[in-house]
């Protein structure tokens, strides 16, 4: 978005994913979460889904910590499955220049913009 555009009010929501994100598969090629729900669940299938756990939530620590060092009006929220952070006041072009530029993938975190028009603004 432009930043000098005076017309709308740019929300960005940045969806950190935690569970079944990247299709996780185990040695048998199933989806982890196939494996972890479904029957015959064994002790390699849980260490698997831990380990997978593990390093999803220390990358999401991560670009929290990167995205809350660069700007200090976020809104976080954790919600079933994903962390949402929320900002009015940072365009969407600067986190992903930040986020890429720290070494984090496109397919890490998913961006939804909202635009809300300025009432009285033509």
């Amino acid at each position: 978005m432009n930043s000098n555009n005076e017309t709308c009010v740019q929300r960005v929501i940045l969806y950190l994913y935690h569970q079944n994100f990247r299709g996780l598969k185990n040695k048998e090629n199933k989806p982890i979460t196939e494996v972890t729900l479904g029957k015959d669940i064994t002790p390699t299938n849980v260490r698997e889904w831990k380990n997978y756990l593990t390093d999803r939530l220390e990358r999401i620590a991560q670009i929290m910590d990167v995205l809350l060092k660069v700007h200090d009006d976020w809104a976080v929220t954790g919600r079933k499955g994903y962390v949402q952070l929320e900002t009015q006041s940072f365009d969407f072009n600067d986190i992903i220049r930040i986020l890429t530029e720290h070494g984090f993938q496109k397919d890490e975190y998913i961006i939804k913009l909202d635009y809300t028009r300025k009432w009285g603004v033509l």
